[in-house]
Protein backbone atom coordinates (compact mmCIF):
# COMPACT_ATOMS: atom_id res chain seq x y z
CA UNK A 1 0.00 0.00 0.00
CA UNK A 2 1.26 3.42 -0.92
CA UNK A 3 1.82 6.04 2.00
CA UNK A 4 -0.97 8.75 1.53
CA UNK A 5 -1.27 12.30 3.11
CA UNK A 6 -5.33 13.14 3.14
CA UNK A 7 -5.02 17.25 2.54
CA UNK A 8 -7.85 19.50 2.40
CA UNK A 9 -7.63 22.73 0.31
CA UNK A 10 -9.31 25.57 0.58
CA UNK A 11 -11.07 27.40 -2.54
CA UNK A 12 -12.08 31.01 -1.32
CA UNK A 13 -14.84 32.71 -3.86
CA UNK A 14 -15.70 29.12 -4.85
CA UNK A 15 -17.11 28.97 -8.57
CA UNK A 16 -19.18 26.02 -9.48
CA UNK A 17 -18.90 24.88 -12.91
CA UNK A 18 -22.12 24.69 -15.40
CA UNK A 19 -22.47 25.10 -19.11
CA UNK A 20 -22.88 28.34 -18.57
CA UNK A 21 -19.77 29.21 -16.65
CA UNK A 22 -17.45 26.38 -17.18
CA UNK A 23 -14.80 27.76 -14.35
CA UNK A 24 -12.34 24.73 -14.44
CA UNK A 25 -9.29 25.02 -11.59
CA UNK A 26 -5.74 24.15 -12.59
CA UNK A 27 -3.80 22.16 -10.00
CA UNK A 28 -0.56 21.42 -10.16
CA UNK A 29 0.97 18.22 -8.27
CA UNK A 30 4.51 17.34 -6.76
CA UNK A 31 5.62 13.82 -5.93
CA UNK A 32 8.54 11.70 -6.07
CA UNK A 33 10.70 14.47 -8.21
CA UNK A 34 7.90 14.60 -11.12
CA UNK A 35 4.84 17.59 -11.34
CA UNK A 36 1.74 16.91 -12.51
CA UNK A 37 -0.96 19.61 -14.16
CA UNK A 38 -4.37 19.21 -14.66
CA UNK A 39 -7.75 20.43 -14.07
CA UNK A 40 -10.77 20.37 -12.50
CA UNK A 41 -14.55 21.71 -12.50
CA UNK A 42 -16.77 21.17 -9.52
CA UNK A 43 -20.54 20.63 -9.93
CA UNK A 44 -23.36 19.04 -8.15
CA UNK A 45 -25.68 16.89 -10.30
CA UNK A 46 -29.12 15.43 -8.43
CA UNK A 47 -32.95 14.77 -8.44
CA UNK A 48 -34.74 17.93 -6.46
CA UNK A 49 -38.11 18.65 -6.56
CA UNK A 50 -39.45 22.06 -8.56
CA UNK A 51 -41.59 24.56 -7.20
CA UNK A 52 -44.21 22.60 -7.63
CA UNK A 53 -43.26 19.68 -5.79
CA UNK A 54 -42.50 17.51 -8.85
CA UNK A 55 -39.43 15.54 -9.66
CA UNK A 56 -36.71 17.24 -11.55
CA UNK A 57 -32.55 16.85 -12.53
CA UNK A 58 -30.62 19.93 -10.81
CA UNK A 59 -27.76 21.09 -11.19
CA UNK A 60 -25.67 22.56 -8.29
CA UNK A 61 -29.05 22.70 -6.61
CA UNK A 62 -31.05 24.03 -9.13
CA UNK A 63 -33.53 22.66 -12.02
CA UNK A 64 -31.69 22.35 -14.89
CA UNK A 65 -33.90 21.44 -18.28
CA UNK A 66 -31.14 18.46 -19.85
CA UNK A 67 -31.52 18.70 -23.49
CA UNK A 68 -28.71 16.61 -25.01
CA UNK A 69 -27.45 14.73 -28.35
CA UNK A 70 -26.09 11.51 -28.54
CA UNK A 71 -22.36 11.04 -30.18
CA UNK A 72 -21.67 8.28 -32.07
CA UNK A 73 -18.20 9.38 -33.13
CA UNK A 74 -17.79 8.42 -36.78
CA UNK A 75 -15.25 10.12 -38.10
CA UNK A 76 -15.06 9.11 -42.44
CA UNK A 77 -11.26 8.85 -42.38
CA UNK A 78 -10.99 6.82 -39.40
CA UNK A 79 -14.85 5.37 -38.51
CA UNK A 80 -15.34 5.43 -34.46
CA UNK A 81 -11.31 6.67 -34.12
CA UNK A 82 -10.83 11.03 -34.70
CA UNK A 83 -8.09 11.88 -36.64
CA UNK A 84 -6.71 14.27 -34.78
CA UNK A 85 -8.29 16.40 -31.18
CA UNK A 86 -9.57 19.11 -33.93
CA UNK A 87 -11.77 16.54 -35.08
CA UNK A 88 -13.74 16.26 -32.23
CA UNK A 89 -13.35 20.13 -31.24
CA UNK A 90 -15.20 20.61 -34.14
CA UNK A 91 -17.67 18.34 -33.55
CA UNK A 92 -18.36 19.82 -29.75
CA UNK A 93 -17.53 23.25 -31.11
CA UNK A 94 -21.10 22.69 -33.61
CA UNK A 95 -22.92 20.90 -31.75
CA UNK A 96 -22.98 23.05 -27.89
CA UNK A 97 -24.79 25.94 -30.66
CA UNK A 98 -27.73 23.60 -30.44
CA UNK A 99 -27.31 21.76 -27.19
CA UNK A 100 -26.13 21.94 -23.28
CA UNK A 101 -25.46 18.38 -23.06
CA UNK A 102 -23.89 15.39 -25.48
CA UNK A 103 -24.61 11.57 -24.44
CA UNK A 104 -21.89 9.73 -25.29
CA UNK A 105 -23.31 5.49 -25.51
CA UNK A 106 -19.60 4.96 -27.14
CA UNK A 107 -17.25 3.13 -24.54
CA UNK A 108 -14.63 3.81 -27.27
CA UNK A 109 -14.18 7.55 -26.28
CA UNK A 110 -10.99 8.65 -24.76
CA UNK A 111 -10.42 11.01 -21.53
CA UNK A 112 -9.15 13.62 -24.20
CA UNK A 113 -12.70 13.66 -25.85
CA UNK A 114 -14.09 14.33 -22.18
CA UNK A 115 -11.64 16.93 -21.84
CA UNK A 116 -12.46 19.35 -24.78
CA UNK A 117 -16.47 19.09 -23.89
CA UNK A 118 -15.68 19.81 -20.14
CA UNK A 119 -13.40 22.84 -21.16
CA UNK A 120 -15.59 23.92 -23.88
CA UNK A 121 -18.32 24.24 -21.65
CA UNK A 122 -20.81 21.09 -21.99
CA UNK A 123 -22.27 18.67 -19.92
CA UNK A 124 -21.90 15.25 -20.84
CA UNK A 125 -23.85 11.33 -19.83
CA UNK A 126 -21.66 8.57 -20.70
CA UNK A 127 -22.79 4.86 -20.79
CA UNK A 128 -19.38 3.33 -19.27
CA UNK A 129 -16.30 5.25 -19.16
Amino acid sequence: MADTTDTDVPLPDFKPWSPESPFLYQVEFEACGEVIRSYFGMRKFSVGRDLDGLPRLFLNNKPYFHNGLLDQGYYPDGFLTPPANAAMAYDVTHVKRCVALICCASTLKWSRFFGIITAMCRAFWCGRI
